[in-house]
C-alpha cells in the first residue's frame, strides 16, 4: 500500500498516526510505502475503504523460500 492511499482517506500524517495510535514520527518513517502490518490495521480501522492487497500484507521479496528438512536416518539396530 502506498502511503498516498492512505492519505486520500485520512487526509494527513497526523489522522493517521492517531487512528493507529503511533505518533506522527512514526508515520513519517515510513517514507512511500506502508509496513505490512500497518497497512493491514488501515485496511481494518477504514472498514475496506484503504483497500491491502494480499501483497501488501505479505510481500514476496521479504519471504525466504520454503525447504523441507533433510530428515536423518537412524542406523537401525538389530536386536541380537
Amino acid at each position: 500500500m502506498r502511503i498516498e492511499e492512505a492519505l486520500f482517506h485520512f487526509k494527513t500524517k497526523a489522522q493517521i498516526a492517531r487512528a493507529l495510535g503511533l505518533n506522527k514520527a512514526a508515520v513519517t518513517n515510513w517514507g512511500d510505502t506502508v509496513p505490512p502490518l500497518r497497512a493491514c490495521q488501515i485496511h481494518l480501522i477504514t472498514k475496506g475503504k484503504v483497500k491491502a492487497s494480499a501483497s501488501d500484507i505479505r510481500p514476496t521479496s521479504s519471504l525466504r523460500r520454503y525447504r523441507p528438512l533433510k530428515s536423518k536416518k537412524r542406523a537401525s539396530s538389530k536386536a541380537a
